[in-house]
């Protein structure tokens, strides 16, 4: 038999055998990517980038998505009352921690509200009506401490930040270091 035929012969043996191992590996990738949970930031590799939880003023904490344990010491330690998110619940694996957040809330005492924002782009117009009606909301809840955050607690939040400090209502040299468990 010549070459070609002998490589033809080959890949007719293996190919459906290929396909046929595929499929499963396929199914469980895909079985993986929706459920969420997998891909957390407090999770290896995504706790490497994931941002630190920051005290910016008496009243105003920013960071990462706060999970039950974590909920919990900001009420105790630090009096948060409100947890305001930014996830974007039109995504299906920010919603489920957005619904996931609001059950641990309501369990710990607590409020979890809702500013749904972009990440691409971050700089887009939906997004600015957002960071207003954010920046109304805490004007309006002066009184209460929050937790602000979106997932990883860098760039959203890095956004309200800055927003906040050039509205006047944070102090950038008065940010500092919160330690969640």
């Amino acid at each position: 038999m010549n070459p070609a035929g002998r490589l033809i012969r080959k890949v007719t043996y293996l190919l459906p055998r290929l396909i046929l191992l595929l499929i499963p590996a396929l199914y469980v990738l895909f079985a993986l990517l929706t459920y969420f949970d997998y891909f957390e930031a407090y999770l290896y590799p995504l706790h490497f980038i994931q941002g630190k939880a920051s005290k910016v003023s008496d009243k105003i904490i920013i960071g990462p998505y706060p999970h039950f344990e974590e909920l919990k010491k900001l009420k105790e330690d630090y009096g948060v009352s409100i947890a305001v998110s930014l996830l974007n619940v039109n995504l299906p694996q920010e919603k489920a921690l957005y619904e996931r957040e609001k059950k641990s809330a309501a369990m710990l005492g607590m409020v979890s509200v809702s500013f749904p924002m972009e990440y691409f782009p971050l700089e887009s117009s939906s997004n600015r009506k957002v960071l207003q009606n954010v920046v109304d909301f805490i004007r309006s809840h002066r009184a209460s401490r929050l937790y602000i955050h979106c997932y990883l607690g860098k760039h959203r939040v890095g956004l309200v930040k800055e927003v906040l400090s050039r509205e006047g209502l944070i102090r950038d040299d008065r940010s500092k270091d919160v330690v969640l468990p």
